[in-house]
């Protein structure tokens, strides 16, 4: 790719708007005698046009089922966990095989009180409790038990031993794991000593999200002479869940009870327990109402909210219990444990340790009294630590909306937040933001990783990271404005760890990052442009031979059981990755004043380029094709991976090439509702299972691919000249993939997916939040059309298509050290009555159109902001453009001629007025601010002020006269506008003089009105 920028030709005329500024330029008068740095206004100062409104937790909310994470920081995770609290070993610690449960029981008159319904929020769990009766279990370790089916895995005995587990530790469960019944009916009969009443039976149902899950239907039958249904079953919950499943009837006598339980299709049946209660005389409902929630926060501690109400009348006991296998050992009133460089600490309000190896409180509720109890399980550095955290934990008086505040508040300082018409989009765009932060882990060693993977998998390296998926969690990561995680993450992968056998792109992707920074100092600082030249070599020396191609087996290609082959083959995917890491190295080179290495490098990725144009390139196919290196043929097969060389931007800009694009939305080659696949459907090799089997890349739909092919096509429809598809194209793919992204109708992200019915196949319990593709990368820089490059010029030229939505906002984008926005309004209605496509750099107005398009901003003088010149001597016209909040209404200018002295006030009703009273010859600075209710909002309004002279047409951003100074006899009255909160923004001047109004942006006249 020749020059160092990403940004080839585009296809139609780009607005520009904003202008530059000169390094070291002298300005005349007081706008200042010396501007040596670029004048900007501070990344800090942010748009709030649409964000404020946005609540991810209540957007994200559903119920909570199994394989729904319950929590997580930076040191810690928890996957789904029935119960009160923590009831599976699900917390762990990143790189840390351990690991970690807390359950939480309550009872009362002898009964449990079970968890009737549960919501999942990204920052907690919060539950109902349901309806729970006096009753006592008569299924004892010595109760007969048989069933219909027993895994060889499990034990039928653990049913009925009193041991409630929900995780492997123990694992004491009874399954049907291998049965041939696995599509109809399994069954556990109970065989009772006597003969009693029975009213209800309790299912403790273990899942795992992956092959073991919750039955489809659960049933109860009992013996009267033979089997007959109960009458009158009602179960809570309501469908079978992963817990306690309470099932009531109408009483009956017997002594044998069968349980009934209905597989999903292809998926086994786990119980940890079961009971059959009595109906006794006395029997009733316990008037405790319980609400918990739970998260583990981020001072580390798995914590468990309790308010339990009395709704009777007379005084009712009850009893709260808690325990972990991580702390066992009595220490004081909490129980203490250590961990692999942690300690535990599980401590409660009132509690003490009790004889079960955990801790306990009891409680007499008056009638309509309530009482909080809070409960959690500490992880420090040392106890002390762990200590003084619980004691936080317990002094604060409202730890939800606590959690809620700290939980949510990564998300408001560091991504952009994303508006939209389109409910799912934003569903999606703000899901994976979740599951984003949900992989960025901290290490032991106090340094960040991205992760692929919760839990962790034989296959990774050091700390759980894998390096096949990197590339995406680089070019989606880009975006967090902290840049701590992505810096740590780029050393990461060469402080000598092993990087596994998998293809990657790291230069390619550490490029694309570096580019949205503004700046390469991490990659100087770490001699990381030596490390990727090494990598590329390994690369070279390990997997390139006489053929100028590489070549990789399709599972270290991250892409197993392709139809193409097992290899090693020449793939155009390990093809194109070298291709990409040659030029980004060449580009950060040439940034870095390498100029051999630069030189050495592009010439490598043009001879990369023509190989695989000659040799991957199907002529007769027109797709880019895996050749079987034992045979020196091309494949017969069409495969998703044939998209990749666009991803970074390989193929020539021809008809021919472009042509391989009409496959995409073909439903005989890779279109698909929940799509693309991964092969082309047309080929016999083609299939779709639907049930849990690893990596088969031979139709199924990958968000892997499905990514890398968006980013192509982006690059596509941005850089090169064809027609074989169009942004309706686009939009339509990505609905797709922002649709595919669910299960069971709410947000979710496994490994790979039926592409025709959305059913995940690879869905295991390592799969919740798989980090293994990209979506919010593909908002930002295809459909909103933000063009990352290393120049001094920002370029946004968003795909959606015309007449598609009518508004969208990207707000407070991190880059090159500026904060951008992006709004499109078509009618002005909903962002402040702005119409058109408007882009801001710091805060302030840099650019703008009537409709969808190309727009480029300079990012050395974000303030260029239309001016209008109408009549009148001695006044200006004042224009705000809202900043926070983003609603018109009343405004609060301030004017001076010195930045100290900005001592005159106007009140204007509207975004304009008019200021009267300005003396020839004088420099004047303006700020504005909002008044909203009487109150005045901080000074953070931007500010454009114009002079009048005479009646004449609006003065555009542009420089028609040609000319870059002003005559120094031109008399009249310069206008400056400040920077928010009263810094100097010396990008804006207008100069009246006796022939017209000259408009100066950063010292250059952009704009004259003659005579």
């Amino acid at each position: 790719m020749a020059g160092q920028q990403r940004r080839r030709g585009r296809r139609e005329a780009v607005v520009f708007i904003a202008a530059a500024v000169i390094i070291g330029l002298t300005v005349d008068g007081p706008l200042g005698s010396s501007m040596s740095e670029t004048a900007h206004a501070s990344a800090d100062e942010r748009t709030s046009f649409a964000t404020s409104g946005v609540d991810i937790d209540e957007m994200l909310a559903r119920p909570l089922e199994p394989g729904v994470p319950v929590g997580y920081s930076e040191d810690l995770f928890a996957l789904y966990s029935p119960g009160w609290g923590f009831d599976t070993d699900s917390i762990s610690r990143t790189g840390i095989a351990a690991n970690h449960r807390m359950p939480v029981t309550v009872s009362s008159s002898g009964a449990t009180i079970p968890v009737g319904s549960a919501t999942a929020r990204p920052s907690q769990v919060t539950s109902e409790s349901g309806e729970a009766r006096v009753s006592r279990n008569l299924v004892t370790p010595d109760t007969a038990v048989s069933a219909s089916y027993t895994s060889v895995w499990d034990q039928l005995s653990q049913v009925n031993d009193g041991v409630v587990s929900y995780g492997e530790t123990p694992r004491n469960r009874w399954s049907n794991w291998a049965s041939p019944l696995r599509t109809g009916e399994e069954w556990i009969v109970v065989e009772l000593p006597q003969v009693p009443v029975i009213s209800s039976v309790e299912a403790l149902v273990y899942a795992d999200s992956g092959d073991t899950q919750a039955p489809a239907a659960l049933g109860v039958d009992v013996w009267t002479g033979a089997w007959t249904a109960v009458t009158s079953l009602s179960a809570m919950p309501a469908s079978p869940a992963s817990g306690e499943n309470t099932l009531s009837f109408e009483p009956v006598t017997t002594a044998r009870v069968r349980v009934r339980l209905t597989p999903q299709p292809g998926r086994a049946v786990s119980l940890t327990e079961i009971r059959v209660n009595e109906h006794a005389a006395d029997s009733g409902r316990i008037p405790l109402r319980v609400a918990g929630r739970k998260y583990i926060s981020d001072r580390n501690i798995a914590s468990v909210v309790l308010d339990l109400s009395n709704t009777g009348e007379a005084p009712l006991d009850a009893a709260i219990s808690a325990s972990s296998p991580s702390a066992g050992n009595v220490d004081g009133v909490t129980r203490v444990g250590t961990g692999s460089g942690f300690q535990t600490v599980l401590g409660g309000e009132g509690f003490v340790p009790d004889s079960a190896a955990g801790i306990a409180r009891s409680i007499t509720l008056a009638p309509g009294a309530s009482v909080r109890v809070r409960i959690g399980l500490a992880f420090g550095e040392s106890r002390a630590a762990a200590v003084s955290d619980l004691e936080s934990f317990f002094a604060d008086a409202d730890p939800g909306a606590t959690q809620k505040r700290t939980f949510l508040a990564w998300f408001s300082d560091n991504v952009p937040y994303f508006d939209a018409p389109d409910p799912e989009f934003l569903r999606t765009y703000y899901f994976r933001w979740v599951t984003y932060r949900n992989h960025l882990r901290k290490t032991q060693d106090g340094s960040y990783i991205v992760s692929e993977f919760l839990p962790n998998v034989s296959w990774a390296t050091k700390d759980n990271a894998i390096a096949a998926g990197a590339g995406h969690h680089l070019y989606e990561g880009r975006w967090v404005r902290d840049p701590k995680y992505l810096d740590d993450y780029e050393t990461f992968w060469f402080s000598g760890v092993d990087q596994g056998p998998y293809s990657e792109w790291f230069a390619d992707a550490y490029n694309a990052r570096h580019e949205v920074l503004g700046n390469d100092q991490l990659l100087v600082d770490h001699d990381l442009l030596a490390a990727l030249v090494s990598n590329f070599e390994d690369w070279e020396n390990g997997s390139k031979d006489g053929t100028g191609l590489y070549s990789i087996a399709d599972n270290p290609d991250a892409m197993e059981n392709s139809i193409s082959g097992f290899g090693p083959n020449y793939r155009p995917t390990i093809n194109s990755y070298e291709y990409g890491d040659a030029v980004a190295i060449a580009d950060i080179a040439s940034r870095l004043g390498e100029t051999a290495i630069a030189a050495r490098f592009q010439a490598t990725a043009a001879a990369i380029k023509q190989a695989v144009q000659g040799q991957l390139w199907d002529a007769d196919d027109d797709f880019f094709k895996v050749r079987v290196k034992s045979t020196g043929q091309l494949a017969g097969v069409r495969e998703q991976l044939g998209y990749i060389p666009w991803y970074f931007g390989l193929p020539d800009d021809d008809a021919e090439h472009a042509s391989a694009w009409s496959q995409i939305m073909d439903p005989q080659g890779f279109f698909a509702p929940y799509g693309p696949t991964t092969a082309e459907r047309r080929d016999p090799g083609f299939q779709q299972r639907t049930v849990n089997v690893d990596c088969e890349w031979n139709g199924p739909s990958w968000p892997f691919a499905t990514s890398q092919t968006l980013t192509g096509m982006s690059r596509l429809l941005h850089d090169y000249h064809q027609d074989a598809v169009d942004r309706d194209d686009y939009f339509t793919l990505l609905k797709n993939y922002s649709s595919s992204q669910r299960r069971s109708g709410y947000p979710w992200i496994a490994e790979d997916l039926h592409a025709d019915t959305g059913q995940w196949i690879a869905d295991f319990p390592r799969s919740p939040n798989y980090n293994h593709s990209t979506f919010a990368d593909l908002i930002i820089t295809g459909l909103v059309g933000l063009q990352p490059s290393s120049g001094d010029e920002l370029t946004i030229d968003p795909l959606l298509p015309a007449g598609t939505w009518d508004h969208f906002a990207l707000e407070n984008v991190s880059y090159h050290g500026h904060n951008v926005s992006v709004i499109w309004d078509a009618d002005g209605s909903h962002y402040a009555q702005r119409t058109g496509l408007r882009l801001y750099l710091d805060g302030r107005l840099s650019a703008s159109r009537a409709e969808l398009g190309g727009l480029t901003a300079d990012l050395r003088a974000p303030y260029a902001p239309t001016a209008t010149a109408t009549g009148g001597d001695g006044s200006a016209r004042v224009d705000v453009e809202p900043g926070m909040p983003a609603t018109p209404g009343r405004f609060e200018v301030a004017y001076g001629t010195s930045l100290q002295d900005l001592s005159s006030t106007t009140s204007m009703s509207g975004h304009s007025s008019e200021v009267r009273g300005l003396q020839n010859g004088m420099t004047y600075y303006f700020r504005a601010r909002q008044l909203i209710d009487g109150a005045p909002s901080p000074w953070s309004i931007a500010v454009t002020a114009v002079p009048m002279a005479g009646a004449a047409p609006p003065i555009q951003g542009r420089d028609p006269g040609g000319s870059n100074t002003a005559s120094a006899s031109d008399p009249g009255s310069r206008l400056a506008t400040t920077g928010l909160d009263g810094a100097a923004a010396l990008g804006l001047a207008a100069l009246m003089t006796s022939t017209g109004v000259a408009l100066f942006i950063a010292g250059r006249r952009r704009a004259a009105i003659r005579g």
